[in-house]
This record gives structure tokens, sequence and C-alpha cells, in this order.
């Protein structure tokens, strides 16, 4: 571990990487969703093999964490303060997060217009169609509240809404830590969110169309934000007792992390009674976990764990991570237009057109994301970004 945050900006390419592989695996898992698997019989290593892309909600929930711990960097190279206080840091995440999603609102509108209005069948549905109220709650970022709008126009936008209020709050996070410390500030936000998951399953028997679903406003997701910022001060600060851990500790809570949340997601019918955002929270400490664990294998001495660093600095691993932003606006209708025009009349089994889909489409969608990425993302990146590499060549969101 790093124990001092660093004088100067040191680029993190583990975090490009495994900004990367949670872009892409949102992608695969909305994928396997544009398929009904319940028509052909599949074989015990087919199950198996699409049981692994099944839960693309855990990789949603690890941006968030990885959004936390990013923006605690900065905090930390300036003593726990915000660089040109509250409303410059507001103005920098709206210039960041806005330009791109509103093109991607755009993108999406006109895809509906042209290609992708009539429902299919496919989990695309759910985005159509679309009414002057989806296009009011998506322009002012509310449209996760309510369930008749919170998957419209583009079923992959309700977390930006989410990770968009979370930004208000994180001025008032840090004001917490530089009083209370890290860990107090931890139990508050876990003591909040129990009171605000309490009030909101209150309000939603009164107003059934409150939308406390994974895909909602449920306050957790703040706690996980708050981990993120946690493992960011462990990693560079060394203030709490977890900036001692070895990466031997880190390792080992990621297994044990791994164990329970695969256990507890994969319960019975009858015994699943653990709440879904508990195991969303064990979720967000694995995420800690596993963003300790690179940090420490990245800042091991020269010639430790060279295979570790290699996939972590892979080039093109790195690139997709640049725009891995653009990649999770842009994906969802894009699966669509390539389901329905290209494989659809191919009338391949559901497996074969996933695994098609799940490959020579990805790529197509990665290409698209990387052009998406370079009219309505670069341009309104708050410093110079190195420019990202298709190819294996020397490389550099929320």
């Amino acid at each position: 571990m790093a124990p001092n945050p660093p004088a100067v900006k040191v680029h993190l390419r583990y975090l490009d990487s495994l900004r990367g592989l949670a872009a892409l695996a949102v992608v695969v898992h909305h994928a396997l969703l544009q398929f009904d698997f319940s028509q052909a019989p599949l074989s015990t290593s087919q199950e198996w093999f699409l049981a692994a892309f099944q839960n693309g909600h855990y990789p949603v929930n690890f941006f968030i964490v990885l959004s936390g711990y990013c923006l605690m960097l900065p905090v930390l190279r300036a003593d726990y303060a915000l660089a040109g206080g509250a409303l410059q840091f507001f103005k920098k995440r709206a210039r960041r997060i806005l330009p791109p999603y509103y093109c991607a609102v755009l993108l999406s509108l006109l895809l509906i217009a042209l290609l992708v209005g009539t429902k299919t069948g496919t989990h695309w549905d759910v985005s159509i169609p679309v009414t002057r109220l989806d296009i009011i709650t998506h322009l002012l970022l509310v449209h996760d509240v309510f369930i008749d709008t919170g998957g419209k126009i583009n079923h992959a936008f309700w977390s930006i809404a989410v990770e968009w209020r979370i930004y208000f709050t994180f001025p008032l996070l840090l004001l917490l830590w530089r009083k209370a410390g890290a860990v107090r500030t931890l139990v508050v936000v876990a003591g909040v969110v129990v009171v605000l998951l309490g009030a909101l399953k209150y309000l939603h028997r009164l107003y059934p169309n409150l939308n406390n679903t994974p895909n909602g406003i449920d306050p957790h997701y703040l706690l996980l934000f708050a981990l993120g910022m946690f493992g960011a001060d462990a990693a560079f600060a060394g203030r709490s007792p977890a900036g001692r851990w070895t990466l031997g500790q880190w390792g080992a809570g990621l297994a044990v992390l791994t164990a329970a949340i695969v256990a507890l997601a994969n319960l019975p019918v009858r015994y699943a009674k653990v709440p879904w955002q508990f195991i969303d929270v064990l979720a967000g400490l694995w995420g800690v976990c596993l963003l300790l664990v690179c940090n420490a294998v990245q800042h091991s001495a020269a010639g430790r764990h060279a295979v570790a660093k290699a996939v972590l600095s892979w080039p093109p691993l790195v690139a997709v991570g640049t725009f891995g932003y653009s990649l999770y606006l842009v994906h969802a209708p894009l699966l669509q237009v390539l389901s329905q025009y290209v494989l659809g009349p191919l009338h391949l089994s559901a497996f074969t057109g996933f695994v098609l889909l799940a490959t020579g489409g990805l790529g197509v969608i990665v290409l698209f994301a990387y052009v998406f990425f370079q009219v309505c993302e670069r341009p309104f990146m708050t410093r110079p970004q190195p420019k990202p590499a298709l190819v294996a060549a020397a490389a550099p969101a929320g």
C-alpha cells in the first residue's frame, strides 16, 4: 500500500481496467437478457456458462464504489478538502456527466423513432414506448423515482440518476470525514440508510409507483459510494487501521466475501429472506477489497505479481476503461438493433444468438462507444485525457 497520497496526480491504470471490465460485464449481461432460453433445452455446461452472466446488478454496484474511490483521490491530495469548494465540484461533475448523458438520451430517442420503437419480446421492451413524462423525468434525472419511468428510453439510465444525486452528498460526507473520521462517518451513513430504507418502504405502501426496486432510488447506494471513499482513504492516507492491512488480508477478505455473496444470492426461495440491499452492501465491500488488492499489486516491488500487473495494465482493457462511461450509456439500444436486424433474421438458437451478440456484437458496440466517446464525452472532460487506443499499444467514468 502507498502510505501517503501522491503529491502529484498518478495515473492508476488498474482503475481504468476495472472500469472497463465492469462495463463489459454489464453489456454481456444485457445481451443475455435479450434472449428467451425457456423455449430451447440447454445442456448442463451451457447452463453453467450462462450463469456467469446472469447478474449484471453487481457490476453496477462496483461502478458506484469505484466512483467514491476515484472522487476521493484528489481530496486526499488536498488534505481532505475539495479544491475550489463545493460549487466548483458540482460544476465539474455536471460538465463531466451531463453532456454525454443527454447525448445518449437523444441517441436512444432517435433509435427508438427510427429502428427500435416496436416491442419484440426482448428485454428492450421495458424501454418503450416513450411518453412526454418519460422525457421530462430523464431530462431532470428523476426518472428512477417512479416505476413507470425508471426503465424507459434506455433501461441502463437508472444508475446515472442515482449517482448524480449522490454527488450532492459528497461535500457533506467529506465534512463528516474530517470531523469524525472514516469509520464513524460510515456508521452514520449506515444509520441514515437504514432510516431511509424504512421510510421508503412505508412510502411505497402509500404510493405503489414509487420505485424501490434494485433499479430505483434505494438509499443504500450512498453507503456503497462511502465505502469506495473508505477504500481510497485506506489505500493512500493510512489513517485508519485498515490502511495497514496487507495484500494477503485484503485478498482473504475478497475470498470470504465472494463465498458469502454467492451463497446468499443463490439461496433457495424458501430460505431467501436476506434483504437484497444487504447483499449489495456485501458486494460493495467486495469491491473495496478488489480495489485495494489491485492497488497493492500495482505498488508492489518490481518483479512481484508480474502477471497480475500485466493484466491490470493490458492496453486494450485500459483503453476500454477510459470510455467505459460512453459504453455504458449507449450499449442498450445498440444491443436491440443488432438483435432485431442482424441476429433475428438468422433464426438462431437462443444460446448461439447470445454467444454471437456477446462476442462479435460486443465488438461492434465497443467501436461505436469509442466514436461516441470522442464526439460526446471526451470534449467535456475536466482535464485533458490521453487518447485511448483500441489496439495493443501504449495506452493511458460516473
